[in-house]
């Protein structure tokens, strides 16, 4: 669906990356990660996936980013990562969403605007 139409003006303003998380019948979780050009690989540790904020939250994953991390400390790096960007990027955006996902469920954790503190 994202690489049908690429090439066209109007995909420019939904050229995105896309990360979709899961969890199996096994309870076994995976991460993959979509590029707008339509590849689709799995994700084994962490990923920016494509955005022009992507340098700033690599920079910041390979820093802080721990195998073993708890579903909270993953929260917390996730706002982290997005306010690293919004700060030095002005099309990240203002806002954060970030949702969990466990056996339990899928739950929005985390709804908040970002108001840029430049320094």
């Amino acid at each position: 669906m994202i690489y049908k139409n690429i090439r066209a003006p109007a995909m420019i303003p939904s050229i995105v990356g896309t990360l979709i998380a899961g969890v199996d019948e096994d309870g076994k979780t995976e991460l993959y990660t979509i590029e707008p050009a339509g590849g689709v690989y799995q994700v084994k540790d962490y990923d920016a996936n494509f955005s022009s904020g992507m340098p700033y939250i690599l920079g910041l994953l390979e820093r802080t980013y721990k195998k073993d991390i708890s579903a909270k400390e993953a929260v917390e790096l996730a706002k982290e990562c997005i306010k690293s960007s919004t700060q030095r990027d002005v099309g990240s955006g203002n806002g954060i969403d970030v949702f969990s996902i466990t056996k339990s469920g899928i739950q929005h954790v985390v709804s908040e605007e970002i108001v840029a503190e430049y320094k």
